[in-house]
């Protein structure tokens, strides 16, 4: 993304401030796959994660690879699909499922 885009969640510079300069986002801590291997060869533990996305939303694709990538590292997580786009309907539905499990 260039400064001026955006996409249907937000635009360049909302991203920008999130996850710093997109040149070095790649290798930085703010990019999970970064961060997730970095804490496991450091033998720190991970954070409990639990994903879910809906089969309509246009993050599905990006969720599944990240899934895969935890799957093929070795990081403990939860991964769950269901029909849905990405809206209040589905966040409401797995904040359900998701928010006694933060608390247990």
């Amino acid at each position: 993304m260039k400064p001026g885009e955006g996409n249907p969640v937000a635009n360049y510079e909302y991203y920008r401030e999130c996850f710093g300069d997109p040149e070095k986002l790649h290798e930085s801590d703010n990019n999970p796959e970064v961060l997730a291997k970095k804490l496991k060869a450091e033998g720190k533990k991970t954070p409990k994660i639990f994903m879910a996305c809906g089969t309509e939303d246009f993050l599905l694709e990006p969720n599944r690879a990240f899934h895969k990538f935890l799957t093929d590292t070795g990081i403990d997580h939860v991964y769950e699909e269901s029909e849905g786009i990405h809206d209040m309907r589905f966040w409401s539905k797995y904040s359900e499922i998701f928010l006694p499990q933060m608390f247990a």
